[in-house]
């Protein structure tokens, strides 16, 4: 069996760890890029060895010390000379939080990745890149209002992107096309992953608390969701977190996939009503049945006092959705690889379980 090495990025993150045990599984060297090693690569390695990995397989998996707020990843020479043979990076790092500077969103999510594309093309033996970035990047009627033409990204008028869709969401559709573009100019085989909202285990539910689903459960178990954001039509596109794991592990290994995009997408989401019925039915409490249409939050969320009591981001808006999306690409390339998308609604009853329960664990 051929073994291919690869480095992980934002390995102690949520998608980032479910990769490391989708990698591990196939059988792969994996060197996990983490901020502090010492603490947190033992975390994985208890986390690993509960979803069944065999302690003898850690012994694939080493740890590298890396910092994405640092101009050069932090990222020790003796480190890259002890990666020389890696072929394939993904790149799962990101900082993921509402309300960040435009300076803080760019230098993680946007100038860190391409240092990494960088230094990775110098030091190994680089073959693949596999980025992450967002559905959102599918929304074109999103993109044109925010002033992005997708054929000349380089005209974009950045700065306003930030100002109206905030720092976040900004910087992840820039890294999206500044990643594209210097793949094309160094001639690195690249591929891109956007996934929809990210939702818990299919198996058991697992999400992470970092993950935006998860204080939507958390507000609605504890019954401090009072209505609905947008109309019955409205809906989170989501996906769940062990099959957007499970392709990305695959997709390095198919030659047709360099230069593709995958829309990691279930259109079988359900309204957002109906996630919120399910997960309250599962969970045995009672869902809101009153909707509160987009603008009126949007117009809130402006008082930021306001918007903290009412536990409304701003940012988070433009993710919730009324159309459908074109995942056929995707979803042959699942079937060539030999995946399947578990139903969703199964995998929304298991993680509203599984925020019930994790949120009485740290309450007893």
């Amino acid at each position: 069996m051929i073994t291919t090495t690869v480095l992980v990025t934002g390995a102690s993150g949520f998608i980032g760890r479910y990769l490391v045990l989708k990698l591990l599984q196939q059988g792969d060297r994996v060197f996990a890029l983490l901020r502090n090693p010492k603490v947190q690569l033992a975390q994985l390695h208890t986390w690993l060895q509960q979803q069944g990995i065999d302690p003898v397989d850690l012994n694939r998996m080493e740890s590298v010390q890396g910092d994405f707020s640092q101009q050069t990843l932090g990222i020790s020479q003796a480190d890259w000379q002890r990666m020389g043979l890696v072929s394939v990076v993904y790149q799962c790092a990101a900082l993921y939080q509402w309300n960040l500077t435009q300076q803080q969103a760019r230098q993680i999510n946007v100038i860190a990745p391409l240092k990494l594309m960088q230094l990775a093309s110098q030091h190994v033996q680089l073959e693949r890149f596999v980025q992450v970035s967002g559905y959102m990047l599918k929304v074109e009627s999103h993109l044109q209002k925010l002033g992005i033409d997708c054929q000349q990204p380089d005209q974009t008028n950045w700065p306003q992107v930030y100002k109206k869709v905030g720092s976040y969401e900004a910087s992840k559709l820039e890294s999206h096309f500044v990643i594209k573009d210097a793949a094309r100019q160094q001639g690195i085989a690249l591929t891109l992953i956007l996934p929809a909202a990210i939702i818990g285990n299919s198996q058991h539910g697992e999400l992470d608390a970092a993950q935006p689903i998860y204080q939507t459960f958390k507000d609605l178990l504890q019954q401090r969701l009072a209505a609905i954001p947008g109309s019955k039509k409205h809906r989170l596109p989501m996906i769940s977190v062990d099959y957007v794991a499970a392709f990305m592990a695959k997709i390095a290994s198919v030659s047709e996939s360099i230069d593709q995009e995958y829309l990691l997408l279930d259109n079988a989401t359900p309204s957002l009503q109906q996630v919120l019925k399910i997960g309250a039915e599962a969970a045995q409490v009672t869902a809101p049945t009153n909707h509160i249409p987009i603008a009126v939050l949007q117009c809130l969320s402006r008082w930021h006092w306001l918007a903290t009591t009412l536990n409304i981001a701003a940012e988070a808006l433009p993710f919730i959705r009324t159309e459908s999306f074109d995942t056929r690409q995707a979803d042959d390339m699942a079937q060539k690889l030999g995946l399947e998308k578990p139903r969703i609604n199964h995998v929304i009853q298991q993680t509203a379980r599984y925020v019930q329960q994790d949120l009485a664990n740290h309450l007893s």
